[in-house]
């Protein structure tokens, strides 16, 4: 990176940081930002869309926020949804709420109130109750129905026997759809990737009380240290540390967690979205052009949680995943990078996490731990190995969404092999051949099929993905790993 752009990243960084701090000062007018949904962003139904407050008023109730909804084809603004009560879950394992909520976040979740709007572009806003115009809005393209190329064929793990051939079918709802791809990928199974050891109460006690809550900038700022350290992606500039007083590390997670909103409370999913995207922005990354990233359930698409997670993982992508507690049982949130995920014959899977939050005194590096995950994203926390040691007594949680970051422009789609943590530490790229495309034929008006054949000398596993892309630009990737041979436990 040249000096003139270390300059404007300095001057990015410090521009993010004076808006935070000036937004959040009591006093000042309150009005509303949207966390997790840009504009250009296509929405379904479903999915959940925050707004939040500038600052919370001391002593005050929090006040209502309506949203609307305007659609470029038919003009009338219709209200969409209310959220009167502005409090959404926090990730953090040391709590500053019994619940773990984070109050001034307000929730829309895309549904039925759409149905009068045609598919297409529209405006939508949110405004707090009593104001007269709107306090925030973005241009997005609603598509009700989930645009996703879905694999119904081959099944998930299916073995494909040495010069076999399967039948491959995706189905789609979408509308408008102008291309349908696939292609295959061998993804040789790459093993621990050692993501950075980074220790919440370390670098993160800038943000919350000796860094209890700071456990989301510190997992995916982990994540992004190590495509930096191991050359795959410059995430972290050396502007970082000429903006700050503090180490490298120190100072990169506090710009992440001042961007996200991270507090004694914790950190919201929408306001990591939000900061994750402010971030790579500031030092000359835009989402959809040089890098993808998604935040949903892991049981989005009707898959299992371990399907989702080693799809993704085996795709090269960096993975942070929210673990939290059932609904109605003691509150906790925590953010873990996924390190390693080896499947289990019943389906079930074994997980590694570099976990960031440590009962070590003095706190030093993060530790690595395994832990069984069940179908549901189910985890045995008590029995982590090494045990946790903390949270709730019943140890009954669960793996509940997976922010992903994937696509990134630096060297290949997919890296080769991780062997280690080191920037030198790619294995060399194999002769066997690494992907080709899957040639489809549409059967249906949501149906197309084609056949997978893996070329000679080509063991297994591969990752067959899909890309669907519509007519307003917007694209979706989907996943099936089959099997060459077995790499069950």
């Amino acid at each position: 990176m040249n000096m003139k752009k270390e300059l404007l990243t300095f001057f990015a960084f410090a521009t993010l940081a004076a808006a935070q701090t000036a937004g959040s000062l009591n006093g000042a007018p309150q009005t509303l930002t949207f966390q997790d949904v840009q504009n250009g962003d296509l929405i379904t139904d479903g999915q959940q869309l925050h707004v939040a407050l500038n600052h919370v008023e001391p002593g005050l109730p929090l006040p209502a926020v309506e949203f609307f909804f305007t659609s470029e084809t038919r003009g009338a603004t219709t209200a969409v949804g209310t959220d009167r009560t502005g409090m959404v879950p926090g990730f953090s394992p040391a709590c500053a709420t019994p619940l773990c909520t984070i109050q001034g976040v307000y929730t829309l979740t895309i549904g039925d109130t759409f149905s009068p709007f045609p598919t297409g572009w529209g405006l939508l806003s949110a405004r707090i109750a009593g104001h007269r115009n709107d306090d925030a809005f973005v241009r997005v393209f609603l598509h009700r129905a989930p645009i996703d190329g879905v694999f119904t064929q081959p099944v998930f793990q299916e073995v494909v026997p040495p010069g076999g051939t399967v039948r491959v079918q995706i189905d789609s709802l979408a509308e408008n759809i102008v291309s349908m791809a696939a292609q295959w990928l061998w993804v040789e199974p790459a093993g621990d990737r050692n993501i950075n050891r980074y220790e919440q109460h370390v670098v993160g006690a800038g943000l919350s009380p000796n860094g209890g809550a700071s456990c989301v900038p510190t997992a995916i700022g982990a994540n992004l240290a190590w495509l930096n350290d191991t050359t795959q992606w410059l995430t972290i500039p050396n502007s970082i540390t000429s903006a700050c007083s503090g180490s490298r590390d120190y100072c990169f997670v506090t710009f992440l967690g001042l961007l996200m909103g991270t507090s004694g409370s914790g950190t919201s999913g929408a306001g990591a979205d939000k900061g994750l995207v402010a971030y790579l922005n500031a030092i000359g990354y835009s989402k959809g052009t040089d890098y993808e990233f998604t935040d949903e359930s892991v049981l989005t698409g009707g898959v299992t949680a371990p399907e989702y997670l080693l799809s993704r993982f085996s795709n090269g992508e960096v993975i942070s995943v929210g673990v939290n507690n059932f609904p109605g049982e003691q509150g906790f949130g925590h953010a873990l990078p996924l390190d390693n995920i080896l499947m289990n014959a019943d389906g079930s899977a074994q997980i590694r996490l570099m976990d960031p939050f440590t009962l070590n005194n003095p706190p030093t590096l993060g530790i690595y731990r395994w832990f069984h995950m069940a179908k549901d994203g189910t985890l045995d926390w008590n029995h982590g190995v090494p045990a946790p040691g903390y949270g709730p007594a019943s140890g009954h949680l669960r793996v509940s969404s997976a922010l992903t970051i994937s696509g990134f422009h630096f060297f290949n789609f997919l890296p080769a092999a991780i062997v280690g943590n080191a920037p030198s530490a790619m294995s060399a790229l194999s002769t066997v051949p690494q992907s080709g495309p899957i040639k489809l034929t549409q059967a249906g008006e949501h149906t197309w099929v084609g056949e997978f054949t893996p070329p000679a000398g080509s063991p297994g596993p591969w990752l067959l993905v899909s890309q669907v892309t519509l007519e307003s630009g917007h694209t979706k990737t989907d996943y099936r790993y089959v099997l060459g041979r077995s790499n069950i436990n």
